[in-house]
């Protein structure tokens, strides 16, 4: 089976084919037309992504800024996933082209970069200057954010390789290729608090080491 009808078989036909430049490395890929609630969406990466890793083909569900068509079905209450199958891509380029991380706020006094009512509550030179140093001090604080994530990423990667079938800007979903010991799972989950303080609150009540060694995946998350 060639890449092609690989790509169809896993992700349906006719699928949208983008081209971006990821940590300077040219990144091609097709994202579904069909979307799926998650649940479906992850069972079908599950289903679909062992026969596609042995062509080195990335195959998982998500949704980015950095690719407008994933974010179609987004509606309260039900968000929708397309799958998005990548040739050839690293897991440290899947981390930054989805900017997971980016999500996370520095603190409840920094404003979100899109808050459009504090703007409009700013009046004058002086409030809309203080606006636009907060809306970089943001901005910066979001890239260095996602650069963490993608360093520690890559270290859970060198340790124990895995799949990531589930990639926003807030949170991400890996599995490992093979089994992970409980002491692998200890030195996993140090990295993972490291720069996830929040990953504990989408597993409770397990904690984010037995989460890894019973489930053979790990989670991040931000609220």
């Amino acid at each position: 089976m060639n890449l092609t009808s690989q790509i169809i078989d896993a992700i349906g036909k006719s699928p949208i084919a983008f081209s971006k430049v990821v940590n300077g490395n040219n990144v091609n890929g097709w994202i579904s037309r069909e979307m799926w609630v998650l649940p479906d969406a992850i069972k079908r990466v599950e289903k679909k992504w062992p026969s596609l890793n042995r062509g080195n083909i990335a195959l998982l569900c998500g949704a980015s800024s950095e690719l407008p068509e994933t974010l179609a079905a987004f509606a309260p209450g039900l968000s929708k996933f397309p799958l998005i199958a990548i040739p050839d891509v690293d897991v440290r380029s899947i981390v930054a082209l989805f900017r997971t991380g980016a999500y996370a706020e520095e603190n409840n006094n920094l404003p979100p970069i899109f808050d459009s009512i504090r703007l409009k509550l700013n009046e004058g030179l002086r409030s809309l200057f203080n606006q636009q140093q907060n809306i970089r001090q943001e901005a910066n604080w979001q890239q260095e954010n996602c650069q963490g994530v993608q360093e520690a990423v890559e270290a859970i990667y060198k340790i124990a390789p895995f799949n990531i079938i589930f990639a926003t800007e807030a949170g991400l979903r890996a599995k490992f290729h093979r089994p992970v010991s409980k002491l692998l799972a200890k030195k996993i989950a140090q990295i993972i608090e490291g720069i996830n303080i929040e990953a504990s609150e989408a597993i409770e009540p397990l904690s984010v080491a037995e989460h890894i060694h019973q489930k053979q995946e790990y989670r991040l998350w931000w609220d």
